[in-house]
This record gives C-alpha cells, structure tokens and sequence, in this order.
C-alpha cells in the first residue's frame, strides 16, 4: 500500500477547488503524469471543459468495458481548519487533508490499480473529471461528447467500504403562487397565496409517498425555504392585517421511480391543488437529474456490506450511466461522513483494502 499512500499524499498537496484563481489544472497535469509509462495499448487523453479545466481519459480498448470514475476537484478549504488543508499529514492511522475522502482516496486507489496492473487483459478505461462538486460540467461534456458501452462503472466515492448500486433522482424546484389580497378582518373572496402553496406541496408529498422502489425506498419532498406577502408598487410587502398574494418556495424531491422523477408530475400535482384552493401557479421551474439503479448484483468486492440506498445521496454517475449503461458500483473509504468537513481524513485501512479490491478487478 506504500506506493498507493505516496499516490494519494501527492494529489492530496495539489489544490483543486474551483475559485479565487484556482481550479483542477494542476490535479490534470499529475494525473496525466502519473499515467504516463503505462505504455503498451494504453492511450491517455484530455478533454478540454471550460477554460484551462479539463477532463483526463485513459484506455487500453475502444470498447471498454470496466470503466472507473472519479472526480478531480473538491470543495474550497473554510478557515475552521487547524490543519494545513494541503499537508497530506499522516496521523493515527489517518491521512488527512482537503478532499482525502472525497474522492483523492478513490481517485489514487484507481491510479494505483492501474498502474501496477498495466499488463491486464481486461478492457479497462478510467474518467478523471472536474466539476463534479460544482456544476457536474465535466461529467456532462465528456457524455455529450463521448460513446461508450461499460459493462460495469465502478465509482470510488466515500461510503465506508459499503456497496450501493443506486441511487433516487434529485430535483430542486422553485414555485411562485399568486393568491387574491384583501383587508384580512373581511377575507371573503380573497385567497392566501403562502396557504395554498403549503396545501399544495402536502399534497405533492403525499403524491410521492405512492411512488415507492424496493431497495430506493419511498419518494419524498423537501420544503427549503417560503417567502411571501402583497405585492405593492413592484415589491413584496409583509403586511399584518392584509392577506398575501404572492409567495415563492423552494423545494427539492428525492425521486425513487421514474415516474417520480417525471418534471410534468410536479407540475400537475401542485396546479391541481391551487386551482383548488383558487390560487394560481404562475410558475414551477424545476431542474432533476433520473433515478439510477442496476440491472444486476455486483458480484466483485465480497467483503464488503451492502448500503442502505434509500439513504444514499445522489451521485453523477447516474448522468453516465442512463446515457451510456453500465452495472453503477459506488463504493469506496471513508468516513463518508468526513467529507467536505474541517480537518477532513481518511482512513488508510480502508484505502488499503480498497486499493486490493481495484487491483483484483484486473
């Protein structure tokens, strides 16, 4: 594991957050050196993203078909640290430093399987991508611009060495409701915008509540935020004793089946319910992403439990996997919940047994 230890403390030292100037350049330049001596049918390229940010490839085959992603960038260091974020410090067992867990393990332990197993007869490629903690724009240009056909996706992200093999779709939404405004003390004919909106959303919730999958568990909502008032004179005024026609949510659903994830549900769900109650929906904007969830049981990594994946978050291995298909296996060491946390770390035990398993697989 020393070699796969040096891998990661070396990746860990070069900062790949987005900002302030700085972006995964630098992280695409050690990857690709790194790649290098592979040699032989192996064929390293780039993918240009967004301006000096760019995608990293590699294959020993056109038509791979175990394919390893991991992401190149991490969220910005916050000033809680009291570590150097960039000193790839080994203590107790522990490896610490910014994205350690999310996902530098995951991404050294494919660097290393790679490179010590170089002569496999497996047709092999691996996706080293930017943007995934950000906009997912690396992960949507190499979609868009690549065609593949894996036969199994394997995604190092932080899980505590358990196996998840799906994940629900996320949908973040904004709904702006308009009601009827009159004095409150004589409400007759008049419709409270903040109260139809809220009958609105119980009833898109009881609505997912039906829409339910076997291992991704039970669709569900999640109001973020309200606000609302009269409008007066171009501005939204909170005024005591006048009742409010104007209210705007913001909300996100955890889909479990496609249906769910369908935009057009939400839609219908929530206008049906305010034209009920005499409101109007002046708009709905929603963006989602789909349900990801394999076909077969991985077979691969026996030591390993299963994850629970009804409460697993989102991965953009999902974008990969609906465009192109694959068996999803997102598994890797953690503590998972360390990730995007002061003082992040990771577990080297848990890298080690992760480098063996990526090493077996070829």
């Amino acid at each position: 594991m020393d070699k796969a230890v040096e891998i990661l403390r070396e990746i860990v030292r070069i900062p790949s957050f987005v900002g302030n100037g700085q972006d995964e350049s630098a992280m695409a330049d050690a990857v690709r050196e790194m790649l290098r001596d592979l040699g032989g049918r192996w064929k390293v390229t780039e993918q240009a993203v967004e301006g000096r940010r760019r995608n990293v490839f590699v294959s020993n085959s056109p038509d791979p078909k175990l394919l390893f992603l991991a992401h190149m960038d991490t969220v910005p260091p916050s000033a809680a640290w009291s570590r150097d974020p960039f000193a790839a410090e080994i203590e107790g067992g522990r490896l610490y430093g910014l994205g350690a867990v999310d996902m530098k393990a995951g991404l050294a332990a494919i660097v290393d399987a790679l490179t010590e197993r170089k002569d496999t007869a497996v047709p092999t490629a691996a996706l080293f991508y930017v943007g995934e903690e950000y906009d997912f724009c690396g992960m949507r240009r190499f979609i868009a611009e690549s065609r593949l056909a894996p036969e199994t996706v394997i995604v190092p992200e932080p899980t505590d060495l358990k196996v998840y093999q799906g994940c629900r779709a996320v949908i973040g939404g904004v709904m702006t409701v308009i009601g009827r405004t009159g004095h409150s003390a004589m409400s007759r004919g008049t419709v409270n915008a903040i109260t139809a909106g809220f009958r609105a959303l119980s009833a898109l919730e009881r609505r997912l509540a039906e829409e339910r999958d076997d291992r991704l568990g039970t669709s569900s909502l999640n109001v973020a935020g309200s606000a609302g008032g009269v409008r007066q004179d171009g501005r939204i005024a909170i005024v005591e004793n006048m009742v409010p026609d104007f209210a705007r949510f913001n909300f996100s659903v955890r889909a479990s089946t496609p249906s769910a994830a369908d935009l057009s549900l939400i839609t219908k769900v929530v206008g049906r319910e305010l034209e009920g109650c005499g409101a109007k929906l002046e708009s709905c904007d929603c963006l989602g992403t789909g349900v990801m969830k394999s076909t077969g049981r991985f077979a691969g990594f026996p030591e390993f439990e299963r994850g629970d994946e009804s409460a697993f978050g989102y991965t953009d291995s999902e974008m990969l996997v609906s465009a192109f298909g694959g068996n999803p296996v997102v598994c890797g060491p953690g503590p998972m919940g360390m990730a995007h946390c002061p003082d992040e770390y990771v577990d080297l035990d848990e890298f080690g047994r992760m480098t063996d398993e990526l090493r077996k697989m070829l």
